[in-house]
């Protein structure tokens, strides 16, 4: 599931409703560090500012409220903005 969903939040060819939801069912599905880091990196080319806002926001609420998420998936998010932060 996750290379499909990874796959179509990557398409610039797709709309932006679908690579939103793409993303937030990716998001909450546990997704490894790769496909995080992945997806972060595409940040750097992404054209789209509402869904580079929406990437952005919710990778940092993944990093901040790790009551909500496992800390595997909180360890990584932080990692990734350790590596990242100047791309935004």
């Amino acid at each position: 599931m996750h290379p499909i969903l990874l796959k179509v939040v990557l398409d610039k060819s797709e709309g932006q409703q679908i690579r939103a939801s793409a993303f937030m069912v990716l998001k909450k599905s546990q997704p490894s560090f790769t496909t995080l880091q992945v997806i972060a990196h595409s940040l750097r080319t992404e054209q789209n500012k509402q869904l580079k806002t929406l990437i952005y926001t919710s990778l940092v609420n993944l990093a901040t409220f790790k009551s909500h998420i496992p800390e595997q998936l909180s360890t990584y998010v932080i990692t990734l903005f350790k590596n990242i932060i100047a791309i935004i």
